[in-house]
């Protein structure tokens, strides 16, 4: 049995910590006391890489993490040894201007690799897989829109699926990992902050076919809070997409 390690990142679906591990935080939009009953409990077999060391999580939820608090608790509960890192930036575009590099590179990027490199070395046929949530915010601007995801139509870079693409591959590139899966869902048609939502999905589905490891999620008519995050319900069915897209691997 393959052992996987999970790199979670994106932005405020996955929870908007700057830190690699905020997870027992509230920053979430659903108070703890009207969590499901389908998101409570203790994780089983999980641990989370908090920058130094695997520790035990024992989730304090709320909505940002509910679905992959699920996602993860459904993965355990097979009996699968599986373990994850987070990092997450509330409202950050991939595709970023200026002097400062999209989503933070330096700890998604070093502390994950220390974290992957920590994981082969203590598990029996490792396996990494790369779980995205992000995209609202570059679906506010109309060239990002369209340079998120790159189609030959749209963008001189379709060849490569643009930042995404470029993204994927260079998570790859750092962990030495050319089969990396990366596992990410779709701008749903229900985010309505986010203009150019059409662009950027049609984008994403394009990068889905780059690669057999980009494998996308549609988020299309889960429901959510607000225009941008999923609500309690929206979370587990958000959760169940991806337990499905990741069963097939």
């Amino acid at each position: 049995m393959t052992q996987d390690l999970f790199i979670i990142s994106g932005q405020s679906n996955v929870g908007t910590s700057e830190r690699p591990v905020n997870v027992h935080s509230n920053l979430g939009y659903l108070p703890y006391a009207q969590i499901p009953s389908e998101l409570l409990g203790v994780q089983l077999n999980v641990k989370v890489w908090n920058g130094t060391t695997f520790i035990d999580f024992a989730p304090k939820l709320n909505k940002n993490y509910g679905w992959i608090n699920h996602l993860l608790r459904s993965i355990g509960q097979t009996g699968k040894v599986i373990s994850f890192y987070h990092f997450g930036r509330g409202g950050t575009q991939l595709i970023q201007t200026g002097p400062h590099p999209p989503i933070a590179r330096r700890p998604l990027e070093k502390n994950g690799l220390l974290a992957w490199n920590n994981f082969k070395a203590n598990n029996p046929n490792p396996r990494l897989i790369f779980l995205w949530c992000q995209g609202w915010s570059d679906g506010l601007d109309l060239q990002n829109s369209l340079n998120y995801g790159a189609q030959e139509t749209t963008n001189k870079d379709h060849e490569v699926g643009g930042a995404l693409g470029k993204y994927f591959n260079r998570i790859r590139r750092i962990f030495g990992e050319p089969e990396m899966q990366a596992i990410y869902n779709t701008v749903s048609n229900n985010a309505t902050g986010s203009t150019y939502r059409v662009n950027m999905k049609a984008g994403q589905v394009h990068v889905g076919t780059l690669s057999p490891n980009n494998i996308v999620v549609d988020a299309d008519n889960i429901a959510m809070a607000d225009s941008a995050h999923f609500d309690s319900a929206g979370v587990i069915d958000l959760a169940n997409r991806y337990l499905t897209a990741y069963n097939t691997i």
